[in-house]
């Protein structure tokens, strides 16, 4: 068996566990079983189980980066780019059948002490962040707010939005926070 395939079998299913039963209900042993490895295999990839969570949350990360530039990068002008974002997040939540953001799900399990991993957690949140702030400074603001005010006020609509989908089960609030976004920029 290559090493290759080893690690992204441990990584694929510690992701699946982790996301859909939690982090803290997720030990090593499921993760060695549903990935059909030895024990061995996973320690010669893995120090801990820490560290499967630190790789999990940068290939998701990373997934989620590249998906979100590709679906941004076809729509023109910063307005719409602001529009698409959220309408990424509806098809995403859709596709995950509303289970939630899987950074704030893990921010929610894992103690502060973990500082690596909030650190992590806190990365790919400022990522948005710089693209909804960039959206913002490349477009005509007529919103009456500062810059910054605006696109602190455009993250937080998403955030909420997404954490109010999941707690429904429905993109009924993103949609509806997208639509407050059209009305107000």
């Amino acid at each position: 068996m290559k090493e290759s395939s080893v690690n992204d079998r441990i990584l694929e299913t510690a992701s699946r566990l982790f996301y859909d039963q939690g982090y803290n209900l997720t030990g090593i042993n499921q993760i060695i079983a549903e990935a059909e490895i030895a024990k061995a295999s996973l320690y010669s990839h893995y120090n801990s189980k820490t560290e499967i969570l630190l790789a999990y949350l940068d290939s998701w990360a990373q997934d989620f980066s590249q998906r979100l530039e590709s679906h941004l990068k076809s729509i023109k002008g910063p307005k719409n780019k602001l529009f698409g974002l959220f309408e990424f997040h509806i098809e995403m939540y859709r596709h995950s059948n509303y289970t939630g953001c899987p950074m704030l799900k893990i921010k929610a399990e894992v103690p502060r002490t973990e500082t690596a991993v909030w650190e992590r957690i806190e990365k790919s949140k400022k990522a948005i962040r710089q693209i909804i702030k960039k959206q913002v400074q490349d477009m005509d603001n007529k919103s009456g707010l500062a810059d910054q005010a605006l696109a602190n006020l455009i993250y937080y609509l998403l955030e909420g939005a997404t954490v109010s989908a999941t707690i429904a089960s429905s993109p009924d609030d993103i949609k509806s926070a997208l639509d407050s976004l059209k009305k107000l920029i």
